[in-house]
């Protein structure tokens, strides 16, 4: 595992060890890669869903019906963007 060093606001990290102490995460490195885990989903979220609009945009939409259709559509858009 790799090993970093960031800089964070002191209200920031303050607020983050708040959530450690609550026992919600093992410890705040636990915290961090979980944060940092989330966000990489978010982005990836964010490129297949702006990627759905490029195809709309260029009539090639699709009904998505079931959450089959909902996952095979992201699972081509994740392949694409490989």
């Amino acid at each position: 595992m790799a090993t970093i060093n960031i800089s964070l606001p002191v209200a920031l990290k303050s607020q983050a060890e708040e959530v450690v102490n609550l026992g919600l995460y093992s410890s705040f490195s636990d915290f961090i890669r979980t944060a940092v885990r989330e966000h990489l989903a978010a982005i990836k979220y964010n490129i297949m869903a702006e990627q759905a609009k490029k195809e709309y945009k260029e009539g090639k939409g699709v009904v998505l019906e079931t959450d089959e259709d909902l996952k095979k559509y992201f699972r081509k858009l994740r392949n694409k963007n490989k």
